[in-house]
């Protein structure tokens, strides 16, 4: 079996592009031949820019690449940001059959949050209503509605395409697969994301609560910090970087923490096992709707519970049988900080997000066609 892989990034940006690496590396593995299609860079120009609506240089050498290789499956992934989804218009030429892993709400939000102001859940969707409101997102205010506008129609034609020339969706959270149902209203399938093997054992010493990720205004790190505040001598550690961390470091000093959080920056994925073997828990103070985090992954594939507000697929896990719990209000997050400190329950990763399951019902999927 031949697939190309399309993504937007051939470089480890972040966890969709983990994720896909995970999946292409296990398929190999299991002997099938996979070609990726993606950009190593991409500069910022005006052309790049219109580029991302459609572009007829990605549907020409897509269809070239289809040539050369002949494969039997697309699995396309993340395309909206650079390449635009052209190829695919490219493999229904060819009568390719194409399959999506949908990584975030990009295609139902143009906003990617789905969250209103004041971080309430968005019930609508992509629609009209979404060139008048002022959205919790990257970029907030007037100011930037017309870029927001921009972006709308960019994804209104991203759209038109996926719903012409994608035959199932994959969905990594049950929330997400309910949107794309109505949304888009493409077949979809529930297939989260999975952790390669890992037969590490660690001994646990907890002494802290963790936090491993992207330090930007998404992920709720300052409304954690705050907590803290509140939350009598415990200590946070918190690990990586991001565009929020000289502020996060401000905020820290400015409520006297600076002795109980620790910003540690990046730490290799090898050296993390050391940092978790150390946690009372993972903390996830997310405040868009998250899709299906590795982090929390591997946090429970070496022993260690998880606490996490309730947006998007965070609420997966437990359903699943995870020791993932979840909260809405500061009130609820400081009484599971203090649960979980005295958490001694054996904490597994359930079945359902392992290598052998996952590949089992990817390449059935793809056999589907054959």
């Amino acid at each position: 079996m031949i697939v190309i892989s399309i993504n937007d990034y051939s470089d480890t940006v972040g966890g969709a592009e983990q994720a896909i690496s995970n999946t292409n590396s296990a398929l190999s593995k299991l002997g099938v031949k996979v070609f990726t299609y993606s950009l190593s860079s991409s500069s910022e120009s005006i052309l790049n820019y219109l580029d991302r609506f459609f572009s007829i240089f990605h549907f020409l050498k897509f269809c070239l690449f289809i040539l050369k290789h002949k494969p039997n499956i697309i699995h396309a992934h993340n395309t909206s940001r650079f390449i635009s989804p052209s190829p695919l218009l490219a493999a229904r030429f060819f009568r390719v059959p194409v399959i999506m892993t949908f990584h975030d709400y990009h295609l139902i939000c143009p906003k990617t949050w789905m969250m209103y102001s004041k971080c309430l859940e968005c019930p609508y969707g992509f629609s009209t209503k979404c060139l008048l409101s002022n959205c919790e997102t990257f970029h907030t205010g007037v100011l930037w509605f017309p870029y927001q506008w921009l972006k709308w129609f960019k994804v209104l034609i991203h759209r038109a395409i996926i719903k012409y020339t994608v035959n199932i969706a994959l969905c990594p959270n049950y929330d997400l697969q309910r949107w794309v149902d109505s949304s888009l209203m493409l077949k979809t399938i529930y297939l989260p994301n999975f952790l390669p093997v890992n037969t590490i054992k660690i001994n646990r010493t907890p002494s802290y609560y963790l936090f491993v990720g992207r330090l930007s205004k998404e992920k709720g790190v300052s409304s954690l910090i705050t907590t803290f505040a509140k939350f009598s001598h415990e200590k946070l550690v918190i690990i990586g970087d991001g565009p929020e961390k000289d502020s996060l470091i401000k905020l820290t000093e400015r409520l006297g923490l600076s002795n109980r959080v620790t910003f540690l920056g990046k730490v290799s994925h090898s050296n993390l096992q050391f940092y978790y073997s150390k946690a009372y828990a993972l903390v996830v103070p997310s405040i868009w709707k998250e899709n299906n985090p590795l982090v929390i992954l591997e946090s429970l594939s070496v022993g260690i519970p998880v606490i996490a507000t309730s947006r998007g697929g965070l609420l997966d896990f437990a359903k699943n049988g995870a020791a993932c719990f979840n909260y809405n209000t500061e009130s609820e997050l400081i009484k599971l900080l203090k649960y979980v400190k005295s958490y001694n329950r054996l904490v597994t990763l359930p079945e359902i997000y392992s290598e052998s399951v996952h590949l089992e019902r990817l390449v059935s999927i793809y056999s589907s066609f054959s």
